[in-house]
């Protein structure tokens, strides 16, 4: 057998990462570029930017049109609000000296202990069913004040109040690249094809028994994908 040329493969190894890396940064900045293209053409004109090129893929920005979705922006406030309203659908914490605590215990309101932290939580299960029957419109002093005021506002779709505490936004969008299935297929072919040639210029498993020569090229391809 041909001795495998070890250090021309662990050459061949670092020129393809050398390229694998200048591909992927590459690849970043392409993906920045388009991410924020599409994300201009949508607030320009409220088109939604798909880009599907026959024979090869598609390009498109999942979530730029979603609606928004109220969240708990600040749990103060939303909790001092349950608690005026629904005060069983809270939880109260508070926090005193260690010393006073039996005190605490047996007569906060009426024995003038000093409170140092109290937290109200509002129960889960509640805030969840409170949050899907709530509707969003567009916060008016978001224009003035965009750093500061949220771009929605909630309300109670029962009783038409606004809903202190509870704001809207959306889901992040992500850049979906998706190469065709087929033409994926055929990349990933030709690549193993290269390599197989690449491996037995190298000398791996070269002999005179050319079945042992494919079948130790192809554990060698075997081993290079479960490494990756």
């Amino acid at each position: 057998m041909t001795q495998y040329d070890l250090k021309a493969e662990s050459e061949r190894l670092l020129k393809l990462t050398t390229e694998q890396t200048r591909t992927g940064t590459l690849v970043s900045r392409a993906r920045k570029r388009v991410d924020a293209g599409i994300r201009e053409l949508y607030d320009a004109s409220g088109v939604v930017g798909k880009f599907k090129i026959r024979g090869l893929g598609e390009v498109r920005l999942d979530g730029i049109d979603a609606e928004p979705k109220p969240y708990v922006a600040n749990a103060d406030t939303y909790s001092s609000y349950v608690a005026e309203r629904s005060p069983e659908n809270v939880t109260a914490t508070i926090e005193v000296p260690s010393a006073m605590l039996e005190d605490a215990l047996a007569a906060l309101d009426m024995g003038g202990i000093e409170v140092l932290m109290s937290k109200a939580v509002v129960r889960d299960a509640y805030t969840t069913k409170l949050l899907a029957d709530l509707e969003l419109e567009e916060n008016p002093a978001h224009a003035e004040k965009p750093t500061t005021e949220s771009k929605w506002i909630a309300f109670d779709t029962t009783t038409s109040e606004q809903v202190p505490g509870i704001a809207g936004r959306q889901s992040s969008p992500t850049l979906k690249v998706v190469l065709d299935k087929e033409y994926k297929a055929g990349v990933e072919e030709d690549a193993e094809q290269e390599d197989v040639v690449a491996a037995r210029d190298l000398g791996y498993g070269v002999n005179d028994d050319q079945a042992q020569d494919d079948a130790a090229v192809a554990a060698h391809l075997d081993d290079t994908k479960a490494a990756v």
